[in-house]
């Protein structure tokens, strides 16, 4: 027969209100440690809570002070709830997967949530969600920017060690959005708290970000040529082969990666030109948008190419299939290639990755005089905004190389701007000194 527990429960507060409603918390003992128990709604639901005090008297001052923040949190419309950041992050996360699976997009969104939930979970995880303000907030920020470890950090920037990235803070706090969204919803908070981001470093004029120049694609291709010739056997080869595609591919589509990634057969159609030469029609997929873009008439001999050395050319296969039938991951062939190269970063110290050749395209393309900038941004899936703050700021002054340098009216001085006229005046007084010095010489 189970034993029965009889309680002695020691009154802390009692207020009936106006509606009849009752809000009481009394204390119990569970030795050697005193319990609250604390109702806002006549005992129709209690929260038992630890008071972690030994003494009876120390146990009603926390159980007095839980009761009041309880009522307050009930007074505005709030459940008194034990939820945790933690368990939150993991509701939220069950729920996205259910509305990937339902709707097929959001998939990179969600890898990301998930690979940032754990590094929130380390700071913020124990707490409830009306624990996190903003002043918290900021002391995470300074955590992370002293401590933190950027995803680069073997690559020095100027001779300095790299910092952690306002877009990984960006991430971190989008994330925690998330899960304080979820307690707004389920009424545990009334609104999310304010969580601003410091300006780190100097903030400078974005010119443009990181590509590739003519001359470092030559030396990567110059370098997957050399690595083809040199394979150890046919597999190493054609993994070779199908990475000298790919970069090609992007070079002259200007696609994201992830575009490539998902383009099958059966989305890539050739469109001939009024002056005849042929360009590809490519249906593309990515970032959860569906959009048709033209490429280079370059691109069609590289897909003839890929087409020659694919393992898989059905209709539905994908144009770039791994070994294994899958996708194709370039990722760690890419980045030893650009370590290989000396190329891993541009000459401002910026990373760069397969996405850098997209930003290749954008500038080769961007310089032609008669392309209109909102087909250009049409044709590569993003906004002329974007285009005209990443690409125009260095294009402008590039593509106007004729009129900053030109000299419009002769100078006096203009000889002295010359590195041979220096040189003359100097061989002329050295000769000088050498006819004085000479008569001294018999």
């Amino acid at each position: 027969m189970p034993r029965v527990r009889e309680t002695e429960y020691i009154d802390v507060i009692r207020l009936e209100q106006d509606d009849g409603s009752v809000h009481e918390a009394v204390i119990f003992l569970r030795d050697p440690i005193w319990y609250t128990r604390i109702t806002h709604d006549s005992g129709k639901t209690y929260h038992r809570i630890s008071t972690k005090k030994r003494d009876p008297d120390a146990a009603r001052k926390v159980a007095l002070a839980q009761f009041y923040e309880g009522r307050g949190i009930a007074r505005l419309g709030l459940k008194i709830t034990k939820a945790t950041i933690a368990s939150l992050a993991e509701d939220m996360l069950k729920e996205k997967e259910r509305r990937v699976a339902a709707t097929d997009r959001g998939a990179y969104v969600l890898r990301t949530y998930r690979a940032k939930v754990p590094r929130l979970n380390e700071f913020f995880g124990k707490l409830q969600p009306q624990q996190v303000t903003s002043k918290l907030w900021d002391e995470y920020v300074l955590l992370r920017l002293t401590t933190g470890k950027p995803k680069l950090a073997e690559i020095h920037r100027h001779g300095l060690p790299r910092k952690i990235s306002r877009g990984t803070l960006e991430q971190e706090r989008d994330v925690l959005r998330a899960i304080l969204r979820l307690a707004v919803e389920r009424k545990l908070i009334s609104a999310l708290p304010t969580m601003e981001l410091p300006r780190l470093g100097a903030r400078k004029k974005m010119v443009s970000r990181a590509s590739f120049s003519d001359s470092e694609i030559e030396v990567m291709v110059n370098r997957i040529n050399r690595q083809i010739n040199d394979a150890r056997n046919e597999e190493i080869a054609w993994n070779n082969r199908m990475l000298l595609c790919y970069v090609m591919i992007l070079l002259t589509t200007g696609l994201r990666t992830n575009d490539i990634k998902l383009l099958r057969w059966r989305d890539v159609s050739e469109l001939t030109r009024t002056d005849g030469r042929i360009v590809l029609r490519l249906a593309c997929r990515g970032k959860g948008m569906e959009r048709e873009a033209v490429s280079q008439p370059e691109a069609t001999d590289w897909v003839h190419e890929l087409r020659r050395i694919a393992r898989a050319v059905c209709p539905d296969d994908l144009l770039f299939t791994g070994p294994s039938g899958k996708a194709y991951n370039f990722t760690v062939a890419f980045r030893k290639l650009l370590v290989a190269t000396k190329l891993r970063t541009d000459a401002n110290g910026r990373a760069r990755s397969a996405y850098s050749l997209r930003h290749s395209f954008a500038m080769a393309r961007i310089m032609e005089p008669s392309l209109n900038l909102t087909d250009l941004a049409e044709n590569m899936g993003t906004s002329v905004e974007m285009m005209a703050t990443h690409y125009l700021s260095h294009i402008n002054v590039v593509s106007r190389v004729d009129t900053i340098t030109a000299t419009i009216r002769p100078s006096q001085h203009a000889h002295l701007m010359k590195p041979e006229t220096h040189r003359h005046a100097a061989q002329a007084a050295q000769e000088v000194r050498r006819a004085v010095k000479l008569p001294k010489g018999r």
